[in-house]
């Protein structure tokens, strides 16, 4: 999930309502938002059907104004639950949830997309790919250019995007090693220069010195 910038939109579904109700699916985008145009909710109902009929994934659309005292992820299980996206036999379904006051997006994917659409390539479709367009209070762009990213990870061969999702989970772990590390020196040289300044203060010029030195070295 990630958030989003842009303006309210009106909601006329009570907060108890929101709890009850549930979008039926009768089409594969739901627009209760009433954000999209009928040539941009036919133009993005044509890519997700297109990938459905290549047996590559069955996928619904669902936005909402908001999911009220619910997060986002609770409200997404629950449509997921209802819509059962996906076949049996594969489990290929995936949804994604747009709370347009909420700011924030969240896209599950059925366990037969986890190999090539885990989490952590989900949320980079949803930070580069559709946020940029929706701060710009452009919805159907958005939503469609994170299908067509959808669409072509899905036509990939599912080894190599396998194992695209790998490395970039493996980066990202050393990036946070790092960060985590740098944290941790910066904490060390800080600790050092405080006592540095202490230690003069108690003992002189000289071991204010010896700490400096210290300091300056990590």
């Amino acid at each position: 999930t990630t958030t989003m910038q842009q303006p309210q939109i009106a909601n006329d579904m009570a907060e108890g309502q929101i709890q009850r109700d549930l979008p039926s699916m009768n089409e594969p985008v739901i627009d209760q938002a009433n954000v999209l145009t009928a040539a941009e909710k036919q133009r993005i109902s044509q890519r997700i059907l297109s990938l459905y009929q290549a047996g590559k994934a069955q996928i619904g659309v669902v936005i909402v104004p908001t999911t009220g005292q619910e997060d986002i992820f609770g409200y997404s299980m629950r449509v997921a639950e209802r819509w059962q996206l996906g076949s049996k036999e594969h489990d290929n379904g995936l949804l994604m949830t747009v709370a347009l006051n909420d700011r924030r997006i969240q896209i599950l994917t059925g366990y037969g997309l986890e190999g090539v659409l885990p989490d952590i390539i989900a949320n980079r479709i949803i930070n580069q790919t559709i946020t940029p367009y929706f701060k710009q209070g452009q919805y159907a762009q958005g939503i469609d250019a994170g299908i067509a990213e959808i669409e072509r990870i899905l036509n990939l061969d599912p080894e190599v995007a396998a194992q695209a999702a790998a490395e970039l989970k493996a980066r990202q772990e050393q990036a946070l090693q790092a960060q985590k590390a740098s944290q941790a020196t910066l904490g060390s040289v800080v600790f050092i220069v405080i006592a540095g300044v202490i230690g003069s203060m108690i003992f002189g010029r000289k071991l204010s010195a010896a700490t400096a030195a210290v300091a300056g070295t990590a």
